[in-house]
């Protein structure tokens, strides 16, 4: 049994160090420090997202946002593109990107979604097989990003009224979820579920 959801999201949190650390015997020339830049481009390209990322040159040893013209209550660049489905139908997505320095790493926060509202009408429930859209060519996984300071990933999505009030089905729901992101290829390599809690007043595996 397969569930329907409401404004499912991708969050990527990818970090990656500015210069090859020095323990590192391989050579310098080999090393992308822009690696979280060209993925950003990348995934871009599969979902019609036109939005490139300016970026202004720091000195390394500050935590900064590298968005040319971030303000201190701005530092986001909003996103819009096009979710192909496996039908050849399209549904319209939004997202924000954030590239900051840390110090002497970069990180790249990249959410697209299905947003909650579009043309002041609530956007429709979608079924959660939709996860497979959101990860083509598994452009999302680490063995793609592959930054040389790890990655975080989450998915959110909203549950219909009925599936909220019933939380033996919430498990059932992400492990879906889960699955249908990763994709056929991948499902033997699914993580095993270690925790679960409440994160922002919902439930979170």
């Amino acid at each position: 049994m397969t569930h329907k959801i409401y404004a499912p999201n991708i969050h990527l949190f990818a970090f990656h160090l500015r210069n090859k650390s020095s323990s590192d015997s391989q050579a310098d020339t080999d090393y992308d420090s822009k690696l979280l830049w060209h993925k950003y481009d990348q995934i871009c390209a599969k979902f019609q997202i036109q939005q490139k990322l300016d970026l202004r040159e720091v000195a390394e040893g500050s935590r900064i946002a590298l968005l040319n013209g971030a303000t201190k209550d701005n530092i986001l660049l909003p996103l819009e593109g096009k979710l192909s489905l496996n039908n050849g139908k399209g549904i319209n997505i939004t997202g924000q990107a954030c590239p900051l320095q840390i110090y002497d790493s970069y990180a790249l926060g990249l959410n697209i979604r299905i947003p909650e509202r579009e043309n002041n009408q609530k956007t429709e429930d979608v079924d959660l097989t939709v996860f497979k859209d959101f990860n083509p060519d598994q452009c999302f996984l680490p063995s793609n990003i592959n930054s040389s300071l790890g990655q975080i990933l989450l998915l959110t999505a909203w549950l219909p009224q009925k599936q909220q009030q019933d939380s033996h089905l919430w498990k059932e729901i992400a492990d879906q979820c889960v699955h249908n992101f990763l994709g056929e290829n991948d499902k033997d390599k699914c993580p095993p579920l270690y925790q679960e809690g409440q994160l922002f007043d919902s439930p979170i595996f």
